[in-house]
């Protein structure tokens, strides 16, 4: 699933609000320097995510919680589906190496 423009637009007006200062400003100023902001990001969000895949921590984490889940309730009786879960958990364990020690230390 790619990011659709609408959750890019909500995610750079979200780092914009928390980027920008708004002491000093007027509200219309401000609100021009938002919105100048907001679109640096979305441009920076479009080309990242042309050439790299970008996921919500919280879903990577869901995903690794719910392949050792498995692998739990599978057990040693099924060892085609411990090897399915084994490699569903590496793979993740490989393309998000920190997450998944944040995810087995806490």
């Amino acid at each position: 699933m790619t990011m659709d423009e609408d959750k890019i637009k909500a995610l750079s007006r979200e780092y914009a609000e928390e980027k920008v200062v708004s002491s000093g400003f007027s509200q219309s100023t401000y609100e021009e320097l938002l919105d100048d902001q907001a679109e640096i990001v979305a441009y920076i969000i479009r080309w990242l995510t042309s050439r790299f895949c970008i996921v919500e921590k919280s879903k990577v984490k869901e995903e690794y919680n719910l392949a050792l889940s498995n692998f739990q309730k599978a057990g040693c009786a099924r060892p085609l589906n411990q090897a399915y879960f084994d490699g569903r958990g590496d793979a993740i364990k490989a393309i998000f190496p920190d997450i998944a020690k944040e995810v087995s230390h806490g």
